[in-house]
Parts: C-alpha cells; sequence; structure tokens
C-alpha cells in the first residue's frame, strides 16, 4: 500500500495542466506582491496541484492563501477552528459567506498535508469532523437567534425555562471520520414541548422546524463561493416524511414502539454536535437501551443477515466494482463488521457502546469477539481506502467514491497515491478488496448461518399442525413420544397462551422457526417427554425477549445443551428460566469446560468488573450474571459427569471466595471518600461449607468480617 511512501514522477498527461496552473500562480504572485515567486517551495505545490484541481482553484481565486501555506502547513491544534468560527458574525448573509471561505481554506489547508503525505488519516477525520461541528453549531446559533426575534423565546411547558434544540451527528459526523466530501447526517430533538413567549406564539415543534429549516439553507445552500457542507437528514424518524425536529418524548415514543434494526445499526454513531449538548446526550442515554440490548443481542442477526443480503443485491445490481464505498469488499463491508459486533455485544460490554470506529476496531479483540489478526486486516484495509476516496474527493470537490474511468484523473489518482501507474494502484485496490470481502463472508457465514440447519420436515409438519390445534396423536407417536395426547395437549396450549398471543409478528417468527428444532432435540434425548415439557416451561418463561429464542435457533449447540441439561434437571431448568441471560454459556461445548482455582476465576471476574468502573449498580450486575453463569458451567459439567461432587464443591467455594473478594473492592471503591477509613485492613473469615471448601449448590454463606483496630487512626469510625 503506497500512499506517497515514494512519491512517483508527475505522469505526462498531468504535467502539462501542472505547469499551466504554475504560470498562472506566477502572474498572481507577482501582481501581489510586485516581484518574481519565490519557487523554492515548487516541488510541492507541484506534487499537490498534480492530485487536486479543486486546491489550484482555490490558490488562484484567493488572495494570499499560497503565501500562507507556504508559510506554515502545520495541523491545526485540538480547538483551533471552532474558536475561529465561533467568533463570526451571525448575520445570516455574513455567516453564510464566513462559512464558506473558512471551510475552502481549510479543506485546503488539510488537503496540501494529505497530499504531501504529512497528515495521517485520523487527523484528516478528526479536523474534517471538527470544521462541521463548529459550523452546525454557528448556524444553528444565527439560525435560533432570527426565528426568536419573529416568535420570542422557545419554553419547556414542564420547567418553564428557555429550551435549545439538540443536533445529533449520525454516520460519519458523529464517529469524527468525515471524508474530503462528505454529507452530514443529522437529527433534530429538544427536551421540552411548549411554546414560545412571543407576541406571535407558535409550538416549540414549530419553532425548532423553522430553526432547522434555517440552519440547513445556511449549510448547504449554493452560492458563487459554493457550500459548506451537505446536509442529509433521512435518518430521522419516517424519513424524509417524518418531521424535521422532535421532542425528547416523541422520539422515545417513536423508538420504543416502531423503532427498526436499522435505525439502532445507524444510532451506533449517534453523537451531539451542536446547540444544547447536556441535552443531547442526555438524550443518546435515553435511546441506548434501544440501541444496545442488556443480553447477548443473538435477535440482531436476523436483521444483520437481512442488511448483509441487500449489500450483497446491490452489489450485484450496480456497477459497483470501481466504488471504494459500496463495491465488494469496500468501506461498508469493514464498518458493517465492526457495527454489527457492536451491535451484538454492546449490550454485554459497555466499552463497544462508542461512535467511533477506530475505538470499537481496537476492542473487538479485547471483548474476545474478533481476533485481533482480523481487527489489524481490517484497521490496514480501511485506512488504504479511506486514503485513496479522499484523493478521489479532493481532486475536484466532488462527493464521490468510485475510481475514474478518464485516463488524466486515473494519472492523477494514482499519483496522489504514491503508484507508477493506474493500473499498479488498481491491482493494489484489488487485492485489498478481496481480501476485505473475504473477512466479510466469513465472519457472517460463522455468525449468521450457525442456525441453517432444518430440521427434518415432520417435526415443522407437527408444529404446524399444532399452531392450527390440528396435531394427531399418531403423528406425536410415531415420532417417537411415549404420550401423545399429553404432548398434544401441550402443544396446542401454546397458541392459545397470553405469552404467544403477547408476541409481535417478529416474535412469532422466531418461535415458529425454534419449536420444530426442540422437538428434534427433546427426541434426540433420553426422556423426550420431559425434556419437550420442561423446555417449553423454559420457553415460556424467557420468550418474552424474543432475541433469547433466536439466539437458541442460531446455535445448535447451545439448543442441544440446553436441551440435555433441562432433561437432566428440573432445577437447572428452572434456574435458566430465573436467569436467561446466562444462556449464551452454552455457546461453548460443555466439554470445554476447565476447573478454576480462586486466582484464575478472580481474575476473570476482575475483567468483566473492569467494565464497570466504580458504578455500584453496575458492579453489582456483573457480580449477579457472574455467579449465575459460572455455577451453570459447573452445573453443566456436573450433569455431564465431567467433573466428580468433590470438584463441584471446590469450584463452587472458590467462585465464592472470588465474588466475596470483589465484592468488597466494590463496596471499598463507591463509598465517599469521607466515609472511607485510610488504614483499616479489613478481613472476611469463611466457616462452615464454605470454610471447609464443600459448598453446594444452595449453600449460604457463613462469614464473619474482621478488622485490625489496631491500624485505625484516631478519628475513624466504622459504622455498619
Amino acid at each position: 500500500m503506497a500512499i506517497l511512501t515514494h512519491p512517483p514522477e508527475i505522469p505526462i498527461n498531468v504535467a502539462s495542466i501542472v505547469d499551466a496552473h504554475i504560470d498562472r500562480l506566477a502572474v498572481i504572485d507577482k501582481e501581489l506582491h510586485g516581484k518574481t515567486p519565490d519557487h523554492s517551495n515548487l516541488k510541492s505545490l507541484r506534487q499537490v496541484i498534480a492530485g487536486s484541481e479543486f486546491i489550484a482553484r482555490n490558490l488562484e481565486t484567493t488572495k494570499y492563501l499560497l503565501r500562507d501555506i507556504k508559510a506554515s502547513v502545520a495541523p491545526r491544534q485540538p480547538g483551533e477552528i471552532t474558536k475561529t468560527i465561533g467568533n463570526l458574525s451571525e448575520d445570516t448573509s455574513t455567516l453564510m459567506s464566513e462559512l464558506r471561505q473558512i471551510r475552502k481554506i481549510e479543506i485546503t489547508r488539510l488537503g496540501w498535508r494529505d497530499l504531501m503525505g504529512l497528515a495521517p488519516l485520523n487527523e484528516v477525520m478528526l479536523t474534517l469532523s471538527e470544521l462541521a461541528d463548529a459550523s452546525i453549531d454557528a448556524a444553528l446559533s444565527c439560525a435560533h437567534q432570527k426565528i426568536r426575534e419573529q416568535y420570542g423565546e422557545p419554553i419547556g411547558e414542564v420547567s418553564s425555562e428557555p429550551v435549545q434544540l439538540s443536533v445529533i451527528g449520525l454516520g460519519k459526523l458523529g464517529g469524527r471520520e468525515l471524508n474530503m466530501s462528505s454529507d452530514v447526517d443529522l437529527l433534530f430533538s429538544f427536551r421540552e414541548s411548549g411554546y414560545t413567549d412571543g407576541s406571535k406564539s407558535i409550538s416549540n415543534h414549530e419553532f425548532f422546524v423553522k430553526v432547522g429549516q434555517h440552519l440547513i439553507d445556511l449549510l448547504q445552500r449554493p452560492t458563487d463561493q459554493g457550500i459548506v457542507f451537505r446536509v442529509d437528514m433521512r435518518l430521522r424518524p419516517n424519513g424524509n416524511s417524518g418531521p424535521l425536529a422532535l421532542s425528547f418524548d416523541a422520539l422515545d415514543h417513536y423508538y420504543l414502539t416502531h423503532g427498526r434494526d436499522w435505525e439502532r445499526y445507524a444510532l451506533i454513531k449517534a453523537r451531539p454536535v451542536g446547540g444544547d449538548m447536556g441535552a443531547g446526550q442526555e438524550l443518546i442515554e435515553n435511546i441506548r437501551p434501544f440501541i444496545y440490548r442488556k443480553y447477548l443481542d443473538f435477535g440482531a442477526i436476523d436483521a444483520i443477515r437481512r442488511m448483509k443480503s441487500l449489500i450483497e443485491q446491490e452489489q450485484s445490481k450496480k456497477s459497483l466494482t470501481r466504488n471504494l464505498k459500496l463495491g465488494r469488499g469496500g468501506i461498508r463491508e469493514i464498518e458493517f463488521v465492526v457495527q454489527s459486533h457492536q451491535l451484538i455485544f454492546g449490550g454485554r460490554d459497555k466499552r463497544l457502546q462508542t461512535p467511533s470506529f477506530y475505538q470499537a476496531l481496537q476492542l473487538l479483540p479485547e471483548a474476545q469477539t474478533l481476533s485481533q489478526d482480523t481487527c489489524h486486516q481490517l484497521k490496514q484495509a480501511y485506512e488504504f481506502l479511506r486514503s485513496i476516496e479522499h484523493r478521489l474527493q479532493i481532486l475536484d470537490d466532488q462527493q464521490t467514491h468510485s475510481l475514474p474511468t478518464e485516463d488524466v484523473s486515473r494519472a492523477r489518482i494514482a499519483f496522489s497515491s504514491g503508484f507508477g501507474s493506474p493500473e499498479a494502484l488498481e491491482l493494489e485496490l484489488v487485492t485489498v478488496t478481496e481480501n476485505v470481502h473475504s473477512v466479510f463472508q466469513s465472519v457472517f457465514n460463522e455468525a449468521t448461518d450457525g442456525g441453517s440447519e432444518k430440521p427434518d420436515s415432520g417435526f415443522e409438519d407437527l408444529w404446524r399442525s399444532a399452531v392450527t390445534e390440528q396435531a394427531e396423536p399418531e403423528q406425536i407417536a410415531q415420532l417417537g413420544f411415549q404420550e401423545p395426547l399429553q404432548i398434544k395437549s401441550l402443544l396446542e396450549g401454546i397458541p392459545r397462551s397470553r405469552f404467544y398471543q403477547a408476541f409481535s409478528r417478529e416474535g412469532r417468527e422466531r418461535l415458529d422457526t425454534l419449536m420444530p428444532k426442540i422437538l428434534q432435540q427433546c427426541l434426540a434425548s433420553e426422556y423426550p417427554d420431559t425434556a419437550l415439557t420442561r423446555s417449553i416451561f423454559l420457553i415460556q418463561s424467557i420468550g418474552r425477549r424474543s432475541a433469547y429464542l433466536a439466539l437458541l435457533s442460531e446455535n445448535p449447540l447451545a439448543l442441544s445443551q440446553l436441551v440435555r441439561l433441562v432433561c437432566a434437571s428440573s432445577e437447572i431448568s428452572q434456574w435458566i428460566a430465573k436467569h436467561p441471560v446466562i444462556l449464551d454459556e452454552l455457546l461453548d461445548p460443555i466439554a470445554t469446560f476447565q476447573v478454576k482455582d480462586r486466582l484464575e476465576i478472580t481474575q476473570e471476574l476482575r475483567t468483566k468488573m473492569e467494565r464497570a468502573e466504580t458504578d455500584l449498580e453496575a458492579g453489582m450486575e456483573v457480580l449477579r450474571e457472574f455467579r449465575q453463569a459460572y455455577t451453570l458451567r459447573v452445573a453443566a459439567a456436573d450433569i455431564a459427569g465431567l467433573i466428580d461432587t468433590k470438584t463441584v464443591a471446590l469450584s463452587l467455594s472458590a467462585l465464592a471466595s472470588a465474588l466475596l473478594d470483589e465484592s468488597l473492592k466494590l463496596a471499598e471503591a463507591t463509598l465517599d471518600t469521607v466515609e472511607r477509613p485510610s488504614n483499616i485492613d479489613l478481613g472476611i473469615i469463611a466457616y462452615g461449607k464454605l470454610g471447609s471448601e464443600e459448598l453446594g449448590y444452595h449453600s449460604d454463606l457463613d462469614i464473619v468480617f474482621v478488622f485490625d483496630e489496631s491500624s485505625e487512626s484516631e478519628n475513624t469510625e466504622l459504622s455498619a
């Protein structure tokens, strides 16, 4: 992957274009300064112009821009652009002109640095995103002032306080990953409904719709200076047909009742970018449970499968072979791999709840959802493809993702990317994109095809008959159940139950997919009737969250292990029914269970506790879930005959000790510094079965807390 490691010679068919621009700049420079221009930077200037017609035009039409860049092309410091834009006029026409001028200057400077190989990809994306954030906030301030002058200040009906608009960035803006010619995907929302306090009062909703319209116009209305950013509002509820701005309550209600899986996927990137930033962050926290499900979200796999299918259909229908974003093995496939894993695993691992592609990619190996090698390969491919994409766009300030077909443009892109010829660049792109597509296919074949095994048709026929209350005892007996009348009653009772009636269409489809598989697994067990009775009890207990049904349907191993466990023990069935979050423990083979000592269990638990930091509720939740999950592992190994009674007792005792140790640390960490004794050595002594390491599945813990009184400081008091 070249990207200007060794810039080649400027192609012959490009050199004449560069020379013409150099000549014009020399004339302009002499007119401005009254002397022959300094050509000490000529090699750099030629290299930049060869890569960008847009920059060449800007240098020719913007006074002193070339001089300023020659003087200093250092990177912008974080906040520098924000400060500059924050001092601009709030007059509409003046602001429109100033924002467009600043954009032209900043893109030229950044493009120069990029084409010279001075700016790493992350600098380019962060600088462009800061430019967008600051421009949006300035446009919002101007728009709010203009509409307020006509209608007064919007006032909250509950708080009686002024209300501001919160602008949420989505897509590449939300992730701070803008490219050289990006749209900005926005969502407008406000904390409270109410009315404005002016003589010509309107509702807050009407007020903020007008503000939003004016903001959009400020940013994207074409003038002789161009635009600032194109604004895309299609990701809001109901797309272009939906209201331009919604209250927090309306937005919450929409996602709760109508939110779709693709909207969850899009909202991964949500980030406040303008207006009331605190309220914007509050909004994101409010909708976070919609985006990330608390449990391991295998219900998202159906949606991921559909989205993957749509990607492949689009690639097959359109001529996208030269498209770096949408084509086979392109940027979208890389982002889809990462964001899909965030969607599935982000509810259980809050570290993955980030809008940043880079942060998520870095965390996926730590979360053990993708290998380090896979993530490294995706990172390299992403940086290469995004860098080429930037060169496509900076060539003439066009929102394009496709390699050009015209010879001169091909030569300019190849040159600016560090390749000796267009053919060399395109050959490298084929290698990179094929590697990405291979990862894309392997990751999603593994993730989405696990449940592709179809049960025998006889089990599907039986379930369809049961749904319509037409199951025949003879049919049930032929399959192998011992009490066909009882099984008939059991199966036909499901569609009549409140549990089934309360299902959404999606939930019923998931159950209809799962039930034939359960029937087949139960008949493969030692006691089919018992296994089915307990399995149905369990399904009715956990099925309110249909994602659990998807987990079992998508993972034959998890389903077969579950059926074996509930067949062997009614207590296990009841345990899982009470704690369904532990179902994902069955994704790994029971046979791989390894006995761990206290230290090993503590290390595993401590890794999970790091996610909770000092949050007491989150920490307690981690402790509860870990205890439930590890106990299930032990019980499963016990039932499978992999460990004896003594090992069960030792494992449960080691688990209890680890939980006590981490509970004590959590309690100390969450104490107020005033309440926390500074010099107290506190210990826990175990009695009874924990003391002798003979714990059973239902044992209590007999413990005593002790501390060394001599270590107590003079003014410390301990309270219960």
